[in-house]
């Protein structure tokens, strides 16, 4: 499962890098679901998931507040 969310979420972040505007609903979706891959191994590896849900939040919050009018002034 930890294979197929990392692909996954390479797949979104190379879109990202292509088209950022089309992509914010794709990585929101898909760092919601990291997240729940990561809560389900937090009793196999606390730290591990506990860092990993982390960064993921920090994604959602970095993609949802990103404005692109103030980069094309």
């Amino acid at each position: 499962m930890n294979i197929l969310t990392g692909l996954m979420l390479g797949a979104v972040a190379l879109a990202v890098v292509i088209n950022p505007v089309r992509a914010r609903a794709a990585t929101i979706v898909a760092a919601c679901l990291a997240v729940t891959v990561s809560f389900l191994w937090m009793p196999y590896y606390p730290p591990g998931s506990i860092v990993l849900i982390a960064l993921d939040v920090v994604a959602i919050w970095g993609v949802t507040t990103w404005n692109i009018a103030r980069e094309s002034a």
